[in-house]
């Protein structure tokens, strides 16, 4: 049959699912053991899932940047409080921002598929900065100024290499993780008192 044909042979079926977006793509690979290989074997495919860098071009601007939508449409679903990017200068590149919204988040054990993809692609080499963390948690309606409680620490790979969100995940574990920055029971316990100028958190 002439869809058997198509399913094996590789270059064909690589044509048709080029013409899908990221997101079915994504939902394609748990169709069949036929569709995952393809996919996997693909380093056409695995630049459209951001799983494997693009190629760079030389002759883009060096704001020519942006992040993965995969990741970035779905930030309060993954734990992510926000992610931000903005320039040092047109010589240096950018400082990207990725932070959880507690440090459960973090730690959560859960495997995702956007732990293997790619959180930032530029379209041309440059120096990229990494500031990671996650903002400590707190009780419930317990007054906070949100600036006061982040644990951030901000580095850059020598070898350029673009990490992924499971990589930037894992840097902010070895970083942070020697403490539980869950609350304590006592913080749970304790009755707010009003503090001028702080916010609560709802």
């Amino acid at each position: 049959m002439a869809a058997h044909a198509v399913l094996d042979t590789p270059e064909l079926l690589e044509m048709i699912l080029l013409r899908l977006d990221a997101k079915n793509l994504l939902r394609l690979q748990r169709v069949s053991k036929t569709f995952h290989s393809n996919i996997k074997a693909s380093i056409r495919l695995q630049r459209l899932l951001w799983t494997s860098p693009r190629k760079h071009d030389p002759k883009a601007p060096i704001t020519s940047y942006n992040f993965n939508p995969l990741i970035d449409d779905r930030c309060h679903r993954l734990g992510l409080e926000k992610m931000l990017q903005w320039k040092l200068d047109k010589q240096q590149g950018v400082i990207v921002d990725v932070y959880w919204r507690t440090w459960g988040d973090v730690v959560d054990g859960k495997k995702r598929s956007c732990d293997d993809m790619l959180v930032l692609q530029p379209r041309r080499t440059m120096e990229i900065q990494w500031s990671v963390g996650f903002f400590e948690e707190m009780a419930p309606g317990k007054p906070i100024w949100k600036g006061d409680r982040r644990k951030q620490w901000t580095f850059k790979r020598e070898d350029g290499r673009l990490p992924t969100l499971g990589e930037l995940r894992e840097a902010v574990i070895e970083r942070f993780g020697v403490v539980d920055w869950s609350p304590s029971q006592d913080e749970q316990d304790e009755e707010a008192a009003p503090t001028d100028g702080h916010f609560e958190m709802v």
